[in-house]
């Protein structure tokens, strides 16, 4: 038997948060387009592969 997981999370950083490394006054003050993560997990026959 054959199993698919799929999980997509929003990893985009808060308004208002600093860049680490960046000499800025001001930390994010909007988010032009959202930033996600994705995974997708196989199993097979009770064997899994590795996340990607």
């Amino acid at each position: 038997m054959s199993k698919v997981g799929v999980c997509k999370v929003d990893i985009t950083p808060p308004v208002g948060i600093d860049f680490v490394g960046y000499h800025r006054e001001t930390g994010i003050n909007n988010v032009e387009e959202r930033i996600y993560g994705t995974v997708f997990v196989f199993e097979k026959d009770e064997m899994k592969t590795n996340p990607f």
